[in-house]
């Protein structure tokens, strides 16, 4: 080869040294991401930098087999080969070693011309096959004729051979969406029997912020067994999969489950598991259907989703097949039991373990096609039966017995039994509140809590003594276990305050004697406040005062108005929160102003308490004057109406900036 670059020289006088040159060789691209399985289409790139060459040679081009496979662009030919280019007409090596990693090729040019400029000497197609960091690179030492060369007048003009550094990645996990399903899908159970159900949660590698589930189910066939008596209505047992749940719902008169969990703030959840778990009772023979309520991409049925988009896949529903035990019904539980309060009427209950129509008698024994008296049910297993007579002072029995749906039929009784007592006493009324010295709201509630064996109907309140529960007018209404009402205005004064409660119970009794509320009320406080800039004005402005306990964050009570425009007084009233007199740490705030806080403040009953006006010029509130406040007013300079405009006389200018030049890098406490 190198006698023919030779003669190629002698046969073009004219060409310039070739020590005047060099030429380059690059990879394209030269560097990049992709992932195992792809393709990387890369050329092996010349650039003769304006020199005539003769030829190139590429011995080798090396790259890692662990990490590529190069791929056979000529099947008719033994053995590995890339794509040429059509720089130069000869292609006079083109081989592959796969085993070692090694490209050799070769281009040359025919007859007496040459190349001169840049373009694709050949192509080579580079499968990813593992992750990791992949170096392609030339064999190619300056000065070497043997290794990678481009030849101009028989010099290796090669100045310059680049590698190309590919970051190689795993392919992308194949990310399933989540599906919910029950377990088991299908089983067998017989009547009066019990089962728990699970709601599965798989999100199969998907993270989701929140999941809904709407289960409807044969509440003819079925009953579900409330997880929590302590909580209002039906709840199903709710699993940990995610820390908050939302809702928790049985509807008894639908069929309908309704369940959501939730992830907390900005957290996410990825894996499988329970949700929540059903416990249920076989109660009728028959097909009990548990299905979801779903529809692929709806947004309103069973979801689990992630920032708003609903990434559930599909359900599984489940059918329990429910058979006939041959057995008579049970009796689970009845009501009344113990000592109970004698009234106008009482209601008789029995729950049973299956469906079944429940008849009773006040006569043990009685063969249940002989009862006449029944039970009603709304859903065949809690029975009921409201009486008004037949009951006495003393020990009560009532004797029942139920058939279910396959004509089984209990034929012993199953008793109700309890006492009655009378209620001749008033209901005992403790715990009045408030009691104490406080300053005076613009509100105040006021509760008792009554004691009563029969329960208690209502109370009233009046503001004088010794009046009539039947004529006081005013009422308290019942919070969880109190009495209670909110009294404002004319009714609160300063001084001693009271306030006479009788209760009525449900049998009538009421309170001869007054229990009686008693509380002090003092002056609030009157706080001094000012501001720097719009000090004629400061009723414009919606100043805080808030109180805290001395030496720590935790705020007691705070109040925010609009000062006294002459004045700046503000009066700390709270809306129906009671404040004592005593020791404060005290902050005062305003937006756009720098808040201050005063330790280990006195505050007696009509305290007045001055303070120094708050600096301004924090205009984007983070408690420091600085250059980014300086930026807000810069863009609303010369407006009229803006924040900026400190001293509120209608433009911001140079006298607003000077009230921030003050107080530069000044801080709020």
């Amino acid at each position: 080869m190198k006698k023919y670059f030779l003669v190629a020289l002698v046969a073009m006088g004219g060409v310039l040294p070739a020590a005047a040159f060099g030429a380059t060789l690059s990879m394209s691209p030269a560097s990049g991401t992709y992932q195992a399985g792809n393709v990387i289409t890369a050329q092996i790139r010349v650039d003769t930098q304006g020199a005539p060459i003769e030829g190139v040679d590429i011995r080798y081009l090396n790259y890692d087999p662990a990490f590529f496979e190069v791929q056979d662009e000529n099947a008719s030919v033994s053995g590995v080969q890339i794509t040429p280019g059509t720089l130069m007409p000869n292609t006079v090596a083109n081989t592959v070693n796969t085993t070692l990693g090694r490209i050799e090729f070769s281009q040359v040019i025919s007859g007496n011309t040459a190349f001169i400029g840049s373009g694709v000497l050949a192509t080579v197609r580079f499968k990813v096959l593992a992750p990791g960091s992949a170096t392609v690179s030339f064999n190619a030492v300056q000065g070497n004729t043997a290794d990678t060369n481009i030849a101009s007048g028989g010099v290796d003009i090669l100045t310059s051979a680049l590698p190309a550094i590919y970051t190689l990645i795993p392919p992308p996990v194949q990310q399933l969406a989540p599906i919910v399903y029950l377990s088991p899908s299908s089983s067998m159970r017989a009547t009066g029997t019990s089962f728990p159900l699970d709601i599965i949660l798989d999100t199969r590698g998907t993270a989701i912020d929140g999941a809904d589930v709407i289960v409807t189910y044969n509440r003819g066939l079925v009953k579900i067994t409330d997880a929590d008596a302590n909580k209002t209505g039906v709840q199903i047992t709710s699993g940990s999969l995610m820390p908050n749940t939302t809702v928790n719902d049985v509807s008894e008169s639908s069929g309908r489950i309704t369940f959501s969990q939730t992830t907390s703030a900005q957290g996410t959840f990825i894996g499988s598991g329970v949700l929540v778990t059903i416990n249920a009772r076989a109660i009728a023979p028959g097909a009990a259907n548990f299905t979801f309520t779903f529809t692929k991409g709806k947004t309103n049925d069973t979801n689990a989703s992630f920032g708003g988009v609903d990434h559930l896949d599909a359900v599984t529903n489940a059918t329990i097949q429910i058979t006939e035990n041959f057995a008579a019904p049970m009796i689970t539980s009845t009501e009344p039991v113990g000592v109970i309060v004698l009234s106008r009427s009482i209601v008789l209950k029995t729950a049973t373990n299956e469906w079944a129509a429940c008849k009773y008698s006040p006569t043990p024994g009685i063969q249940y096609a002989a009862m006449t008296r029944y039970f009603s049910s709304t859903d065949g297993v809690v029975h009921f039966a409201t009486i008004s007579s037949g009951f006495q002072v003393g020990q009560n029995n009532f004797y029942v017995r139920c058939k279910d749906k396959a004509g089984n039929i209990m034929n012993t009784d199953a008793v109700i039994s309890f006492f009655i007592t009378t209620d001749t006493a008033a209901p005992f009324v403790t715990q009045a509140a408030p009691s104490g010295v406080f300053f005076t709201p613009s509100g105040i509630r006021i509760s008792v809590f009554p004691q009563d064996q029969s329960g208690v109907t209502a109370c009233k309140y009046s503001l004088t003594p010794y009046v009539d529960y039947n004529t006081m007018t005013r009422y308290l209404s019942l919070q969880g276990t109190l009495f209670s009402a909110l009294v404002r205005g004319s009714d609160l004064r300063n001084g001693q305050n009271n306030f006479y409660v009788r209760c009525k119970d449900t049998v009538g009794n009421i309170n001869m004697a007054d229990a009686v509320i008693s509380f002090n009320l003092i002056l609030p406080p009157t706080f001094i406040v000012g501001i720097e800039g719009d000090t004629s004005n400061i009723a414009r402005h919606t100043v805080s005062v808030s109180l805290f306990t001395p030496g720590t964050t935790t705020e007691v009570a705070k109040v925010s108005a609009r000062p006294a425009n002459t004045t700046g007084a503000l009066v700390f009233q709270t809306n129906d929160m009671l404040m004592q007199a005593g020791i404060y740490d005290v902050r005062i705030s305003s937006d756009y102003y720098l808040g201050r806080k005063f330790a280990s403040v006195s505050i007696g009953g009509g305290a007045v308490i001055a303070t120094p006006a708050l600096l301004a010029g924090d205009l984007n509130k983070d408690g420091v004057i600085n250059s980014l406040d300086w930026s807000i007013m810069d863009t609303q300079w010369t407006k009229t109406s803006s924040n900026a405009d400190i001293n509120k006389d209608g433009k911001v200018n140079a006298t607003d900036w000077g009230y921030l030049r003050k107080n530069w890098l000044q801080a709020g406490n």
